[in-house]
């Protein structure tokens, strides 16, 4: 008798864990930071697969067989929206209604800003286009700024939105993705009051970047800048673009000009050459930070690092 029920016993913590393994959502993030953020909400449930690996840009990207092969699979599929990974609109037309799409621009609380200007920005390019999801909906995608990550506040959204969707899709585990959204939030609040903190001997200080991908940071950390090197990524600036840029370098007294890491390095070398500007790198995607859940708490800190070595005392 005790070898039955032991027996069978054992035969349903089987069965009940195997219904459990089989039912974790299949989860596909595009981009490496909010694959870190996605990545602590399912803490101990399943890690979410990465398509976007590497120092690859999500303006100009081939999708290879294995990432339509998980895109395929995909129970969730996480993006932040066309403006920012344009190559992923005919894939996501051609799945089926049972994948659940995240478009994370359109999240509820999500604070979006418009796309500035190529060049010299002024102070009022800096404005806020909505302040949340509803309002997005007045707005063409071609008009917001996609780099929303680089905010906390919309950090704290997109963990809110994928713990909230996760829980529809596997209710089974809603207490522990609420669980670690709860403790996500926490972390988020402290990295935002640390960062705060540190930024602040280098707020006024005027600095250009490759592109315009740090809006959200600079607005929320009041930090200054001035301009870009490139009107967009994939187009690397001519002579006439150089020289404009090294004018107005001199002219606004810029302290330091960000490349990236793909960014070819004696352009900039170019850029800064007559003008007092010293040079630095800033990726707004981590390229080289591993991926996992400490990847996007790692990059906002690594930024910090990086724009205070440039921007620092002379």
């Amino acid at each position: 008798m005790v070898y039955f029920f032991r027996f069978f016993y054992s035969l349903g913590i089987f069965l009940l864990t195997s219904f459990s393994l089989a039912a974790d959502p299949k989860v596909v993030v595009i981009l490496k930071p909010v694959h870190g953020l996605v990545t602590g909400v399912m803490d101990s449930i399943a890690v979410p697969h990465l398509l976007l690996k590497g120092a690859f840009s999500p303006h100009a990207y081939s999708l290879r067989p294995s990432d339509a092969q998980a895109l395929s699979e995909a129970d969730v599929i996480i993006w932040v929206g066309e403006a920012m990974e344009t190559f992923m609109e005919r894939p996501l037309r051609s799945l089926g209604d049972e994948t659940r799409v995240v478009e994370l621009m359109d999240s509820p609380g999500m604070r979006l800003l418009e796309r500035r200007e190529g060049g010299v920005w002024d102070k009022r390019d800096n404005t806020t286009a909505n302040a949340n999801h509803a309002a997005h909906r007045e707005h063409s995608s071609s008009q917001i700024d996609p780099h929303i990550w680089l905010d906390p506040e919309n950090a704290a959204a997109i963990v809110m939105r994928v713990a909230a969707t996760l829980s529809d899709v596997d209710p089974i585990n809603t207490h522990i993705y609420e669980a670690n959204k709860e403790r996500l939030l926490g972390q988020i609040k402290l990295l935002r009051a640390e960062m705060l903190i540190a930024v602040r001997p280098i707020q006024e200080r005027p600095f250009i970047v490759f592109h315009d991908a740090y809006q959200y940071l600079e607005r929320y950390f009041g930090l200054n800048g001035v301009g870009t090197i490139t009107v967009t990524p994939e187009r690397l600036p001519g002579t006439r673009r150089i020289m404009a840029i090294r004018h107005k370098a001199a002219e606004l007294g810029a302290v330091c000009i960000f490349s990236e890491p793909q960014f070819e390095p004696r352009i900039l070398a170019s850029i800064i050459s007559e003008t007092s500007a010293r040079s630095g790198i800033l990726d707004p995607l981590g390229a080289d930070i591993p991926a996992g859940s400490d990847h996007y708490f790692t990059l906002m800190k690594t930024l910090v690092v990086d724009l205070k070595n440039c921007l620092g005392s002379p």
